[in-house]
């Protein structure tokens, strides 16, 4: 006499919460920005691809991996402090004061720790805090004034 197996269904489907593979999806899309991994977006990208034909007939119960495909097409903003918390307050504010959907606001200590920094800080750190917006991989020059940042950040959402 055997045991029943017991099989849990995946649903691709959205329900009162989004779909498990779509959380997976966003957060792999999101490591492998921040990290400069290939391994996550490739994921990503898997998991997008396997999602096509749901999307395509059932949009609505989709809705959570379709907005991981917009923010695949379409990088969302990041924006990158570096500094002491004490002193980037100003930098902060304005930079939570203009967020949009789905924008990452990444604030670093300027110490330099051990190993290999996260990608999307390489050849950040600087002495005074400063801040950088960047969207696919490109990066503004440093921005020291919070006044600036919300200038530019008026000007691009």
């Amino acid at each position: 006499r055997h045991e029943v197996l017991v099989d849990r269904s995946k649903s691709f489907l959205d329900g009162s919460l989004p779909s498990g593979n779509a959380v997976a999806a966003e957060v792999l899309l999101r490591l492998g920005r921040f990290t400069g991994s290939g391994r996550y977006t490739e994921a990503a990208q898997k998991t997008l691809e396997s999602h096509g034909y749901p999307m395509e007939k059932q949009p609505f119960g989709t809705a959570a991996m379709i907005n991981v495909l917009e923010d695949q097409l379409e990088a969302p903003r990041e924006i990158v402090i570096v500094g002491e918390r004490d002193e980037t307050r100003d930098l902060r504010l304005a930079a939570f004061a203009h967020s949009q959907p789905g924008e990452v606001v990444i604030v670093a200590r300027q110490e330099k720790t051990e190993g290999e920094p996260v990608e999307i800080l390489r050849g950040k750190l600087s002495e005074a805090p400063v801040a950088y917006v960047c969207q696919n991989q490109t990066c503004s020059a440093p921005i020291a004034q919070a006044e600036t940042l919300e200038e530019l950040l008026r000007g691009s959402s």
